[in-house]
């Protein structure tokens, strides 16, 4: 995923500046809203290996390097991904942490150039940090306690509502 993301990033970033926040939240709920559509139609026909096909890997890195320098957005897409290839919860639960790690490390210069990361926000972030270990902590409790198939569930439901809320 890894260079599909970062041209995804570079996308982003050159978008970033063109487009208004009505018009880029109805883009990026209707792309959460397609992966969703896409991803049903694949569970019915059982098309097990589209997610592993190359094509669909690239495709989906860049719709999320591009959706998480616009707006934060490709939790939905990278979720939706990870349970296409098969991922056990605890597999796509640290799976999906290093990639948002390593990805917004990624996007500190571009939030920077264009003015988007400030002092002030970068303080608030320092406060609600203890609030963010404390959510760790208790997903690490819940994603032990929840069955394989009511962890797909959520996911899918959590994607739809955030494709919805992005559109509304």
């Amino acid at each position: 995923l890894a260079p599909w993301v970062a041209a995804g990033l570079l996308l982003g970033a050159v978008w970033l500046s063109h487009l208004d926040n009505s018009r880029l939240r109805r883009v990026l709920g209707l792309l959460v809203l397609a992966m969703v559509a896409l991803d049903l139609l694949r569970r019915r026909l059982r098309w097990d290996a589209l997610a592993h096909h190359p094509v669909a890997t690239a495709m989906v890195g860049m719709i999320a390097g591009t959706a998480t320098t616009l707006g934060n957005a490709a939790g939905p897409v990278m979720n939706l991904y990870l349970l296409a290839r098969g991922l056990p919860r605890h597999e796509f639960v640290g799976t999906a942490a290093w990639f948002f790690l390593l990805v917004n490390l990624t996007k500190v210069p571009v939030f920077i150039s264009q003015q988007m990361l400030t002092l002030e926000l970068a303080r608030l972030t320092a406060f609600m940090a203890p609030l963010v270990l404390l959510g760790a902590l208790v997903g690490r409790v819940l994603v032990r306690r929840v069955s394989e198939k009511l962890f797909q569930q959520i996911v899918l439901t959590l994607s739809i509502l955030a494709g919805l809320r992005l559109l509304w």
